[in-house]
């Protein structure tokens, strides 16, 4: 968690637009579980442990994943999040949205 984090909620809910952190159900998840190749051949994996949606990145340890009603997959407490969709060539792809260090997009 990051203090800066809750100035964004603080102000997002000021605006009349807050984060919908609730969660969601896993269940839709399961399309988007997969190994994602991200620039310079770093591979994230999102998967299921014991039922909790978890991401892994090489030589990290296991991030969890709260799939929120918003539709976004929140990483742990952060407003850090992942969003998913098909490419051109049907391809599943992820997109990691960083308040921090922006945007990076993966494939399968």
């Amino acid at each position: 968690f990051w203090p800066d984090d809750f100035a964004v909620e603080l102000a997002a809910m000021a605006l009349g637009k807050p984060f919908d952190k609730r969660q969601a159900s896993n269940k839709d998840a399961a399309v988007w579980l997969g190994r994602y190749v991200f620039g310079k051949g770093d591979v994230r994996e999102l998967k299921q442990d014991g039922g909790q949606l978890v991401l892994l990145q090489s030589g990290g340890e296991p991030t969890p994943v709260i799939h929120a009603a918003d539709g976004r997959y929140y990483l742990g407490a952060t407003l850090d999040y992942l969003s998913f969709k098909r490419g051109s060539n049907a391809k599943r792809v992820m997109t990691l949205h960083s308040r921090l260090m922006g945007d990076s997009t993966g494939m399968q």
